[in-house]
Parts: C-alpha cells; sequence; structure tokens
C-alpha cells in the first residue's frame, strides 16, 4: 500500500475535484513478509568473545551484554560508563564519521552485565573522560566497515579451529542480547494468571526470534507462554 500511497492520493483528489466521476478499482498489493534478524546462540556468542583479542573485544561485548548498535558503540566515551553505580549513558551515536543522536533520537540508560564490567574495566583504564571507550591501535575510533573486516577475519579463524561461528555482525550480537532477556522475561512469567504479568518490554518480533531460532521451548509452560506473547 506504501508504493500505491501517492497515487490514491492523486485520485481521490481527482474525484472530489470531480475530475473523475468514482474511485477505480486499483489491484491489490503483496503484503512483504518480515523477515527475522539473525540470531546466533549464546554459545556462539561466548565463543567468538573468546577468540576476540584487543579493541575488536570491546564493541563486541557491548553489543552481545548491553545490547548497543555499532554507531552507539563507536561513539560511546569514557564519561559514559559510570563503573561504580553500574550504568552506561547511551547519548550519541556515529554515522559515516559523524557524531549524531542515537537512532530513537533518544538517550537511555543501561545496566553493566558482570560479563561486560571486566571488559569495560580494561578499556577504560588510563584514557580521559572524552576519549572513546573504543580505539584501534593508532588510537583512533573505528568505523564501521573497519569492525565489520575485523570480526570476519576472527569469524574465519574460529571456523578452522573447530569453534561454532555464525557469521554475524556487532547487529546480530546485539539480536541475541535482545533474544536472551525476552527468555529470561518469558521464564519469570507465571503460567497461571496475567495479574502477576510483568510489563512488556519485548515485541513480537523478539518472542518470534527466540522460538524459532532456538528452538521451541522444553515444557508446556514456555510453549503457552510464546503463544501468548505473539498474541499480545
Amino acid at each position: 500500500m506504501a508504493a500505491h500511497q501517492p497515487r490514491v492520493l492523486d485520485l481521490r483528489a481527482a474525484v472530489a475535484l470531480g475530475e473523475l466521476a468514482e474511485m477505480p478499482k486499483l489491484p491489490p498489493v503483496r503484503k512483504r513478509k518480515r523477515k527475522l534478524p539473525r540470531c546466533p546462540h549464546p554459545e556462539d556468542i561466548s565463543a567468538l568473545l573468546s577468540w576476540c583479542c584487543g579493541w575488536l573485544r570491546v564493541p563486541v561485548a557491548l553489543a552481545a551484554h548491553a545490547g548497543l548498535r555499532s554507531g552507539e558503540v563507536r561513539a560511546l566515551e569514557v564519561r559514559d560508563v559510570d563503573l561504580v553505580r553500574g550504568e552506561i549513558q547511551v547519548r550519541r551515536a556515529m554515522s559515516a564519521g559523524e557524531v549524531t543522536t542515537t537512532k530513537s533520537d533518544e538517550e537511555r540508560t543501561v545496566p553493566i552485565a558482570p560479563e561486560l564490567r571486566p571488559v569495560l574495566e580494561a578499556a577504560c583504564q588510563g584514557k580521559r573522560p572524552s576519549d572513546r571507550v573504543v580505539r584501534t591501535e593508532r588510537g583512533t575510533t573505528p568505523s564501521r566497515q573497519n569492525v565489520l573486516d575485523r570480526l570476519t577475519r576472527v569469524q574465519v579463524g574460529t571456523v578452522s579451529r573447530g569453534t561454532p561461528s555464525t557469521r554475524s555482525a556487532t547487529t546480530s550480537a546485539r539480536h541475541c542480547f535482545g533474544a536472551v532477556q525476552t527468555w529470561r522475561w518469558c521464564e519469570s512469567w507465571p503460567a497461571t494468571g496475567t495479574s502477576q504479568r510483568p510489563r512488556a518490554t519485548c515485541t513480537r518480533s523478539w518472542t518470534m526470534l527466540v522460538v524459532r531460532c532456538w528452538g521451541k521451548p522444553r515444557s508446556n509452560r514456555r510453549t503457552a507462554i510464546s503463544v501468548r506473547l505473539q498474541k499480545s
């Protein structure tokens, strides 16, 4: 419908002005099926992190354990990381080498996961508050393509070592973060009754992603939860 929207508006205007007697019949528009994003299993992400070294470990860990986008990872500064309170302030992003707002145009606070803390402590050590958390060996901020190229080389190397690899970018690692949070939310939801249902923080896409990519839940309780989430 989106492709024909301007034409439909023009036709309606023509009918309103009297230039057309009636609205003509238009052919139906096929709805495009939404493809689920790629979501590697947490074991694949752990295996990938074990082989990442140097500065590459930081963006992968931030995507997998904090859900940051690629541009948000590269724009993150040391002063945005509060190790005392255990929080990350996501205030900006980087696109085409320029600092801009986040995709949602809103700032958000993300808790620091236990797996992420040692990575951030090492990345922020000895840096000034205005320095970027992710920096290359030359002290510069890596580009998006630079991160992808390094990550691809690591994943190709893991295949030869027999380690599971999903050939996923930091975006896929972020999807894994969202799927893990959804899975934990499903497990915390009581099997009976809706009065104690926690506030929904996930979408249907995340739920379908968990069910399809990680297999069906083992118990009937989780199956019922997943079905009800898909309908919500």
